[in-house]
């Protein structure tokens, strides 16, 4: 998709109406071939006008910011249809592709991790070996990766922590995560580096499936420390 503004001219009356659409092809062969898709056809009356990031993104969404830093980085995309689904789980691939963008890295010719579920024709193979390599994303105990599974709060944490080589524990301890907890170290790292604030109640419900919406968030936070 290309989207093309142009100035309109003062003194036409508003409203303004389209009558008709001429297309303009100087190549010969090309002439009545292919098809043209048009979308969001309309007419902007103020300077102050601002676009929506997605259809379910608005200008006015609480994590726009973060969100587009992303987006203008090519480091997230999001679907076809315009939106962005920014309450759908993270799975492990995904994760994966956004931090070796992130990262910036080598995903050319990395290693092969021998996933067993993660042949070399996988989309997200190169991606998945990398992050593997810089020890970054491990696989799990039976030596699967598991790409279509769901990334956790408390992985993510790990990961993070790992990726960013973020340092500092304070003394912050969310009621819902005990010394004992194996992502403790990492949740409270986080927290001390200010990428996380957990929620109001004061939990970081560790064993939730993290969204693309606050994985975005913490990527963002965690690339501007």
């Amino acid at each position: 998709w290309k989207y093309i503004e142009a100035p309109i001219p003062s003194s036409i009356n508003a409203p303004i109406k389209i009558e008709s659409l001429y297309i303009a092809q100087p190549t010969v062969s090309k002439q009545s071939k292919g098809v043209l898709y048009f979308d969001k056809l309309q007419a902007v009356y103020t300077t102050a006008y601002q676009e929506d990031l997605f259809n379910d993104v608005s200008i006015k969404h609480t994590y726009l910011k973060d969100i587009k830093y992303l987006v203008d980085n090519n480091l997230i995309n999001g679907y076809l249809d315009g939106y962005f689904k920014p309450s759908d789980t993270l799975s492990r691939a995904h994760a994966a592709v956004l931090l070796s963008r992130a990262l910036d890295l080598d995903t050319s010719n990395p290693l092969n991790p021998n996933f067993t579920d993660v042949e070399v024709s996988h989309p997200y193979y190169k991606e998945i070996a990398a992050v593997y390599q810089a020890n970054i994303v491990g696989g799990k105990g039976d030596g699967t990766f598991d790409p279509s599974g769901t990334l956790t709060r408390a992985q993510m944490a790990a990961i993070l922590v790992k990726a960013y080589k973020l340092t500092g524990a304070g003394s912050v301890q969310f009621s819902d995560v005990n010394s004992e907890h194996w992502a403790d170290l990492s949740i409270r790292t986080l927290a001390y580096n200010e990428v996380t604030t957990g929620y109001l109640d004061g939990t970081f419900k560790q064993g939730l499936p993290v969204s693309r919406m606050h994985f975005s968030v913490f990527l963002y936070r965690s690339i501007h420390k």
